[in-house]
């Protein structure tokens, strides 16, 4: 069912088991793929994603309940998942959500690791262009209003989606061409 694929990965020079050794909470990957467990509902799966990531120190001091419940609304109000509460995930076997809210189910699973840097990979896959314009701008809301860095990678994007972040890498071959700010990669070329 799967294909292995090969190759390093590394961040700045640094190996991926040194950056997961030294700084396991910081890199967060969301795949391409949106694996889950299909017969937990959103709002379980949101639930669980939060509760594996409770800080010590919460703000106001809230208990760990009052700290998912908050964090999961918030990340459902953002993806717009509230209305999905209590359907199944799903999958390819199981009825559940819709492909693009599964997605957002993932992105927001994604987001709810409080990580400082997230590497999405495709996530506007199985969108329609307009729900992907409109995630790929929540991906950037949210990671700019949390201070977060988020490395998309999309296939095909359109202007608008393009023009929704503020830096873009252009890569030929599998090599860096261009990284800088999108208005002036054109230039460039």
């Amino acid at each position: 069912m799967y294909t292995e694929i090969d190759g390093e990965i590394s961040y700045d020079g640094i190996q991926r088991h040194e950056m997961w050794k030294h700084f396991p909470s910081e890199l967060i990957y969301s795949p391409e793929l949106d694996v889950h467990f299909p017969h937990l509902t959103v709002k379980q799966t949101l639930d669980f994603a939060l509760a594996c990531k409770v800080p010590n120190k919460r703000l106001n001091g809230k208990s760990v309940q009052e700290h998912i419940d908050y964090n999961r609304d918030l990340l459902a109000d953002v993806f717009g998942l509230r209305h999905a509460y209590d359907c199944k995930v799903g999958n390819e076997i199981v009825r559940g959500v819709s492909g693009g809210e599964r997605k957002r189910v993932s992105i927001a699973e994604a987001m709810a690791c409080d990580g400082k840097i997230y590497c999405w990979d495709n996530p506007t896959r199985k969108l329609d262009a307009s729900t992907a314009l409109e995630y790929t701008r929540a991906i950037r809301i949210s990671t700019s209003v949390l201070k977060k860095t988020a490395l998309v990678s999309i296939y095909q994007a359109g202007e608008d989606i393009y023009r929704a972040f503020d830096k873009v890498t252009v890569l030929y071959n599998g090599k860096q061409v261009f990284f800088g700010p999108i208005c002036e990669a054109r230039a460039y070329f």
